[in-house]
């Protein structure tokens, strides 16, 4: 007797229905899983590419990516066409609008700058003029001119955050600018309203003297001018330094409020100063430089409680003046005038700037001064009223002025001539020297007819 073999029983609709649905829940899953694992590579080199079109060499160590945002970690970027400048940062992150980049913000700056400040403006300048005409730089990628889906020129600002920047011979081969805290944001749509500004917490400079700083500083900018504020004392904007550069003309502004020299983040040693920093200073100079011909400049200068060889008492300085000229040229000192505590002397020399040969370029190292002064003749007992005129503080200049032309004052000054065997009315001529390369070798003269029994200038 045999027995039949059972049929195999054909599944239900509802289960094919189960298992299709199960099929395709895995294949989309993998596909998911695929393209979750494919696509923060292709957002690279799709990235990566983008910088191409714009004549930047980059890369990319890591991609994350949400709904609303690229995150590219580890990025660097560097240029054939600007081959003085390298960038790196710890994170760039982009915003999307759907599938379109809107706008970006690099976290973690490291900016490395290498040349002359002129030679890197200069090389900026024209890179920047490549990307906007879209011609290509024979020394790295084509630019696209900004007009194809690869060139992010969608991108309507870039942020910084958190950066720093390391500028080698920015003004010479030894000096070198580090500034810290570095914060900015260029907007760059629309087109006809492009601008950027920034500031830093702390920036240095080395390789003059003993180095400069630490300052802080601002800067702002557009297509057509830039600006730079460095403020020399950091707590505080009272000491400042503006430069704004549009077109072919540079103008500065120095005004700094009276404070001591030590306070300025400038060795006191730079300007022929006593190292304790306890002078004063006070500035007021403004300067125009228009092409690389002419230079037009206003200089308003005091120093408070100055010692100098041969004055009883700390004296009060001040030195005003214009000067004009070719700055490749010693440059005339002109309407000039230095006051001594109650003394005022005519004033006239030059200022000479100090170049040195770069390539087909020049940097200024260094100016040299070569004044010299007039003063009288001037009545002793006009001094003597003068110095009583002033406010005495006790120990000061004034006072020991006074002890030595009170009693001018009071009508003995023939009686003081006869004393001293001089006449009655001061004059004095002589020579002040000055290179900033070395401070230490200031020298000044004084050559007199008569001092009124001021031993400042009194001839050797």
């Amino acid at each position: 007797m045999t027995s039949a073999l059972p049929r195999p029983s054909r599944p239900s609709r509802g289960g094919r229905r189960l298992a299709i649905a199960a099929a395709s829940v895995g294949l989309a899953s993998a596909a998911a899983v695929a393209v979750a694992l494919a696509l923060p590579a292709w957002v690279k080199g799709r990235f990566i590419d983008a910088c191409a079109g714009e004549g930047v060499t980059a890369s990319v160590d890591d991609v994350g990516l949400t709904f609303t945002a690229i995150h590219l970690r580890g990025v660097r970027f560097t240029s054939g066409a600007l081959p003085q400048v390298r960038v790196t940062g710890r994170e760039l992150t982009v915003t999307l609008d759907g599938f379109t980049p809107t706008n970006a913000t690099l976290d973690g700056a490291d900016v490395l700058v290498d040349g002359a400040i002129d030679d890197v403006r200069a090389a900026v300048a024209a890179f920047a003029a490549a990307q906007k005409g879209g011609t290509a730089s024979p020394d790295g990628p084509a630019p696209s001119g900004g007009g194809s889906a690869e060139s992010m020129a969608t991108l309507a600002s870039i942020t910084v955050t958190g950066g720093h920047v390391m500028w080698k011979r920015i003004l010479g081969a030894a000096t070198e600018l580090e500034a810290s805290g570095v914060s900015g944001k260029a907007q760059l749509a629309p087109a006809a309203a492009v601008a950027y500004s920034g500031q830093t917490t702390a920036m240095t400079l080395a390789g003059i003297a003993s180095g400069l700083g630490p300052w802080r500083g601002s800067f702002e900018g557009t297509s057509r001018s830039q600006t730079l504020r460095v403020f020399l004392d950091p707590k505080q904007t009272a000491a400042q330094v503006t430069v704004v550069a549009a077109g072919a003309t540079t103008d500065v502004d120095v005004k700094i409020a009276r404070t001591k020299i030590a306070t300025l983040g400038i060795p006191p040693m730079l300007v022929a100063l006593p190292p304790s920093g306890t002078t004063e200073v006070q500035v007021a100079l403004k300067a125009k430089l228009t092409g690389e011909e002419q230079l037009d400049g206003d200089v308003d200068v005091s120093l408070f409680g100055m010692h100098l060889a041969g004055a009883p008492a700390p004296l009060d300085v001040r030195l005003v003046g214009a000067v004009a000229g070719d700055p490749a040229k010693p440059l005339a000192f002109k309407n000039g005038a230095l006051y001594l505590g109650p003394v005022a002397a005519a004033v006239n020399g030059t200022l000479t700037p100090v170049w040195t040969a770069r390539g087909t370029g020049k940097d200024l190292v260094g100016t040299r001064a070569d004044l010299a002064f007039r003063a009288g003749p001037i009545p002793c007992a006009t001094l003597a009223k003068q110095a009583l005129a002033t406010v005495v503080p006790a120990g000061g200049l004034a006072g020991d002025l006074a002890r030595q032309l009170g009693g001018m004052a009071a009508g003995a000054a023939e009686q003081a001539g006869r004393a001293l065997g001089l006449t009655t009315t001061l004059t004095a001529s002589g020579t002040i020297t000055f290179d900033s390369r070395d401070p230490t070798r200031t020298e000044a003269t004084v050559k007199s007819a008569n001092a009124c029994g001021l031993t400042i200038f009194a001839s050797p």
